[in-house]
């Protein structure tokens, strides 16, 4: 699935308590599984068929590098998504794919111009 699992530093189950806690939202369990044995990274087989694009890299929580950061990547967009999302991976075009927190639509995950087409942008 993921070309070097943990490529930046393999992530505690504390770690990840941690990050919901401090973000105040629960993250689907499948993420969460992702999160514990891959922590991010480059897929092995990028093509995202349902959104029809590639995935450059998932993003994991790691301190470094900034731009693999999670946590980072959350700072950078605040504001410019909608809170009920969270960002968990971009695309060989730069745009987002996000995962959905809201109750409507739990766990869905939504390539960024779907997004887009939603907010009316």
């Amino acid at each position: 699935m993921i070309e070097e699992p943990n490529e930046f530093g393999k992530l505690s189950a504390e770690k990840l308590k941690q990050f919901e806690k401090s973000n105040s939202f629960q993250l689907p369990e499948d993420y969460k599984q992702f999160l514990l044995k891959y922590n991010g990274g480059t897929p092995l087989k990028p093509y995202l068929k349902e959104k029809d694009t590639n995935i450059s890299c998932f993003f994991g929580l790691a301190d470094e590098p900034d731009w693999f950061s999670l946590t980072n990547v959350i700072e950078d967009l605040a504001g410019r998504i909608p809170g009920s999302f969270i960002p968990i991976a971009d695309d060989s075009f730069g745009k987002l794919i996000l995962k959905s927190l809201a109750l409507e639509n739990y766990g869905e995950i939504f390539s960024g111009t779907e997004l887009e087409a939603q907010m009316g942008r």
